[in-house]
């Protein structure tokens, strides 16, 4: 049972909340402008909030048009979701899935195909959230995209982003479908080794070129990133560069992320890559 509910924000007064939750969030010294959030929300976009049982906002989305393919003649229009909050006391409760998947239904209300953001591709929770249970693509990376933000999360390390896209022509019920189904690989090539803890890992790449795209490809990252980056900030900063080097020229090899594995057995999570099979899937 949801321990929320999601409804779209229209009142000034609920843009204020989610001034003041942003900053809460990430620190008392960012916000999200309250005009920026109202022109958003009137101009297109899908802007949500997460109440709890005394109508406390506890989390919130935000998402706005996005164009691509500027160049090409035939532009193509997207949902760009650019920003997904929690309080730390309501987080691992499934409310940022719910968020997603209301924002899907909207999206697809309005006439979207697609919906596409960036997330750090070292935040295994994320990670599971966007290729497990959603079932979106990860197919492009962004070298520090934001700059460096000394904000409670992203300090420390370069604001590297994986581009996500998320294809919304499906019900909800059909997506979900599309998604169990697309779980069924079973063999997979382990891309390096790991060694260590889980609060100090290392990650010995090996020779990448052996890859081939008849099998699906593991790719590891930590369980949990922020642990390493407060206990060995060096550490962190070698499995940022390792990361955004060998993803890249896999990227460019023709794979693609479709799923996210978390273990128990393992000291690390993985991506699960495959060569992507459908040249429609856009890439910008």
């Amino acid at each position: 049972m949801s321990v929320v509910k999601i409804k779209m924000i229209k009142s000034i007064e609920h843009f204020s909340e989610i001034e003041k939750l942003y900053g809460e969030i990430w620190g008392s010294f960012n916000k999200v402008p309250l005009h920026n959030l109202i022109t958003v929300a009137r101009n297109g976009g899908i802007v949500l909030g997460a109440f709890n049982n005394k109508e406390k906002m506890v989390g919130f989305s935000y998402g706005f048009p996005g164009v691509s393919d500027l160049n090409s003649g035939n532009p193509r229009i997207y949902l760009c979701s650019h920003i997904l909050g929690i309080l730390k006391d309501y987080r691992n409760l499934g409310i940022g899935e719910e968020l997603k998947w209301e924002q899907y239904d909207q999206a697809r209300k309005i006439g979207f195909s697609n919906i596409q953001w960036t997330f750090d591709p070292l935040e295994a929770i994320n990670a599971n959230l966007n290729f497990h249970k959603l079932g979106a693509i990860g197919f492009k990376y962004s070298e520090n995209c934001y700059g460096f933000i000394n904000d409670n999360l992203n300090k420390g390390i370069p604001t590297d982003r994986l581009v996500v896209d998320w294809d919304v022509n499906h019900t909800l019920a059909q997506k979900k479908s599309l998604i169990s189904s697309r779980r069924g690989v079973k063999e997979y090539y382990e891309v390096g080794k790991v060694i260590g803890t889980e609060d100090n890992l290392y990650w010995e790449v090996g020779n990448i070129e052996e890859t081939s795209g008849d099998i699906a490809l593991k790719l590891p990252i930590p369980k949990n990133i922020q642990k390493i980056k407060y206990s060995n900030p060096d550490l962190a900063k070698k499995w940022r560069n390792q990361f955004r080097e060998v993803i890249q020229r896999l990227f460019a090899k023709g794979f693609q992320i479709n799923d996210f594995k978390q273990s128990k057995k393992d000291v690390n999570h993985f991506y699960i890559l495959t060569k992507n099979k459908d040249p429609k899937v856009p890439v910008e």
